[in-house]
């Protein structure tokens, strides 16, 4: 073949290999901003929102159209969050918390003390998780407070979500830090400061941790075997005395008899003490335990895992990366991780080996932990650095790459395949990277939510049983040390109890209206009313069947107004059953409704259409124009309201 021949097919197989192999592609679209993007953007809602150094937060739809802008009159921290419900959630420096709706307006704020130092986090059912320098605080999604919990020291490691509904992290002095939903807290303290931790799934923890189901099976195993052996050997000893009382003289038979009697109380003694030994472990893990992934900065690594008293715990060694990890996901029975040698890996934990390990985005450079993360789920293996960006199959083939300049975070990958990118040049940039779609669960208003934390109907309460516990005095005792708790931000641990109580009260007669006797009393409005109230500070959209069933089914127009306005609180309503509700409440309309009750279900409309956005607001701007025109006169003044505080 001729010189020129080679020379040609080679520049053409090269042109062909370019996009694999990562040759710079144009941007989608690219708007200019106010000021230069501070921190990660966030993709969310075919949307992305960035965080600019003047102060301001921009909006803009995945074909580059601006949709919002807010001032937050003040400079902003470089962390910005955003919930399933499309809810953002930025911090001033200054410590003030502000909660953002889909369009951009503010819906409620709060005053932290001190600024945010890491991400705030999203729980199951919208509550989130907000780090200070000298906390960790639970808010719900509607601002208020849950319960905090001090730092001893500071944050080594950002947080990230558990498999159960909670956080994990570690602090500089080397505590392992797992905090619950409700506050309960789970610490260790390692070895030394790791390079990365991760939740693990079930999949995962039952390989990785597969000693710690031997040796509570080998535990229980040995103490049978004893017991067994020692009862077999009691019983051979009763015979044996019994054989010999009929043989031997009176004396001698008496003397058998009582050597069988402490041979059996000796057996009997020891069986005792081989089952209290098996009971202090239990012989399998069922799979809810926390696990977690502590990779050290050698390579070396252990898996941890709690048994479900949260006191005690099994370590087992895993095998070595090799060197530190960056960052890591758990997905399945693999695990992916960006290396600080500027690897990207895939390892197996059936098969204890690295599957595969490819060049990150940025070759053989090295990315810092604070400007890496990776992103892991069926469409493949996100490496997302402040250098740049790449894709991998699970087979390990590059499916893209992009380098960036001038960014000061990594980029984020969204759900619809587009790469947000922004830096100093004051640019947000925008790349359609692959079309396809991550798949999602959805619920009638938006994505599902990944768990529930069982809320919804946490019954019987601990005063289920109480023979008093509708008596007025009781009751108020009780809900005033509720209310106390509230308004202290201590709910904590009580959060199911409470809720039990609440729903309890304020369901008993919408769900038993014939059934009143001596042990099932009426029970007054006020109480019902009260505990209503209560449940909207701690509600979320677990709580939201619930409300809606009470207000349809209670009989009083007042605990049906308080109902509504509960919803409307809360400020979500996933699957529509407060609309629902709301909507065979309301038809047909007529100037005889209730107009507080009509009023209450404008005002609640409006609510949820403010701090949800689309699609949901579609569905309430249906009735408030319905109660706009035909309601009650003030439920009409209400709607009309509502409807001009969405578009104005």
């Amino acid at each position: 073949m001729k010189p020129k021949t080679r020379l040609f097919l080679f520049c053409a197989i090269l042109g062909l290999l370019s996009p694999a192999i990562g040759a710079q592609q144009a941007p989608s679209w690219r708007q200019a901003l106010g000021g230069a993007v501070i921190g990660v953007p966030a993709a969310q809602a075919e949307s992305v929102v960035a965080i600019c150094d003047g102060g301001t937060v921009e909006a803009y739809s995945r074909h580059g159209a601006h949709l919002w802008s807010f001032n937050a009159r003040g400079r902003l921290s470089p962390y910005l969050t955003r919930s399933p419900e499309g809810t953002s959630y930025v911090c001033r420096t200054n410590g003030l918390l502000i909660a953002l709706n889909r369009i951009g307006r503010e819906v409620w704020r709060v005053n932290l003390g001190s600024p945010i130092t890491a991400p705030v986090l999203t729980g199951w059912d919208g509550r989130i998780f907000v780090p200070t320098a000298t906390q960790i605080a639970c808010y719900t999604a509607s601002g208020f407070l849950l319960w905090s919990k001090p730092l001893n020291s500071d944050l080594a490691l950002k947080p990230q979500p558990d498999k159960l509904g909670g956080l994990l992290t570690v602090c500089s002095d080397g505590q392992l830090l797992i905090l619950g939903p409700y506050g309960n807290v789970i610490t260790r303290r390692l070895n030394e400061m790791p390079a990365a931790v991760l939740p693990l799934d079930a999949a995962a923890a039952e390989l990785l941790a597969p000693g710690a189901s031997r040796a509570a099976a080998d535990i229980v195993k040995a103490a049978a075997e004893e017991a067994a052996k020692l009862a077999a050997e009691a019983k051979a000893a009763a015979i044996r005395a019994k054989e010999a009382a009929g043989r031997a003289a009176a004396a001698g038979a008496k003397s058998a008899e009582e050597a069988a009697v402490v041979a059996a109380l000796n057996a009997a003694e020891k069986t005792r003490a081989a089952e209290e030994a098996a009971a202090r472990r239990p012989p399998v893990f069922y799979g809810d335990e926390q696990t977690v992934l502590v990779i050290y900065k050698s390579g070396q690594a252990e898996s941890i895992r709690w048994y479900n008293d949260g006191e005690s715990a099994f370590a087992a060694s895993f095998p070595s990366l090799g060197s530190a990890p960056l960052t890591a996901v758990n997905r399945g029975d693999t695990i992916g991780a960006v290396m600080a040698n500027g690897k990207v890996l895939l390892f197996s934990v059936a098969e204890g080996r690295v599957l595969w390990s490819a060049d990150g985005p940025a070759g053989n450079s090295s990315p810092d932990a604070a400007n890496a993360s990776l992103l892991y789920d069926e469409r493949g293996i996100y490496a997302l650095t402040r250098n740049g960006a790449a894709a991998y199959g699970i087979d390990g083939k590059r499916l893209w790459t992009l380098q960036s300049q001038d960014a000061v975070s990594p980029p984020v990958f969204s759900d619809e395949g587009m790469l947000y990118s922004g830096g100093s040049d004051w640019v947000l940039y925008a790349y359609h990277m692959e079309d396809t779609v991550k798949i999602r669960k959805q619920s009638l208003y938006g994505p599902a939510a990944e768990g529930s934390y069982g809320n919804g109907d946490p019954r019987p309460s601990p005063w289920a049983a109480d023979n008093d516990r509708y008596e007025p005095a009781v009751m108020g005792e009780r809900l005033d040390r509720i209310s106390a708790a509230i308004r202290n931000g201590q709910v904590g641990a009580h959060e199911r109890d409470y809720t039990a109580y609440l729903m309890e009260v304020a369901g008993s007669l919408a769900e038993a209206p014939m059934n009143q006797s001596l042990l099932h009393p009426l029970v007054h409005v006020h109480y019902r009313v009260e505990a209503t109230r209560l449940l909207s500070y701690i509600g979320s959209r677990e709580t939201i069947p619930f409300l809606a069933d009470l207000c349809r089914n209670d009989p009083d127009p007042v605990v049906k107004s308080t109902a509504v306005e509960a919803i409307g609180y809360i400020g979500v309503d996933p699957e529509g059953s407060a609309f629902s509700a709301f909507t065979a409440l309301i038809f047909p309309l007529g100037p005889t409704k209730d107009e507080r009750l009509m009023a209450a279900i404008a005002a609640a409309t409006g609510s949820l259409c403010r701090f949800s956005g689309p699609p949901l607001s579609e569905s309430g701007t249906r009735i408030l124009t319905a109660l706009a025109s035909l309601g009650p006169s003030f439920a009409q003044a209400v709607a009309r309201r509502e409807l001009n505080s969405l578009y104005y």
